[in-house]
């Protein structure tokens, strides 16, 4: 009988362990706010908040042939129009990637993604 309440402990204690090992990756925490700037005019600030170890791509890589780039896509609107391009900021990394074998720019820690 112990021998069967044991072995169902540790078939328990490895299903929680396995769960929590295969539990979805969330090292991006996204926010976002309208920020007035002049009557009818805001910009959206959208924050990438990264955890430590893990990084996200610009928007704006030399080729489609490395990394998957930061998107954003925004429905039209008849109140909304966009003005420019979304503009990045934050600790960003630029250089030459062995794995992708060219430049690249990257993230880590913050960025904050404006679009007016």
């Amino acid at each position: 009988m112990s021998k069967i309440l044991i072995f169902c402990f540790a078939s328990v204690l490895s299903f929680f362990s396995n769960a929590q090992n295969n539990a979805p990756l969330d090292p991006v925490k996204w926010f976002y706010v309208a920020q007035k700037t002049a009557d009818g005019e805001y910009n959206l600030l959208i924050t990438a908040n990264i955890e430590k170890k893990w990084n996200i791509y610009s928007q704006y890589l030399p080729s489609n042939d490395g990394p998957v780039a930061t998107t954003f896509s925004f429905e039209k609107d008849n109140i909304a129009e966009l003005v420019g391009k979304t503009t990045e900021d934050g600790h960003k990394k630029e250089g030459f990637d062995e794995m992708f074998g060219m430049n690249v720019v990257k993230f880590t820690d913050k960025v904050v993604f404006t679009q007016k």
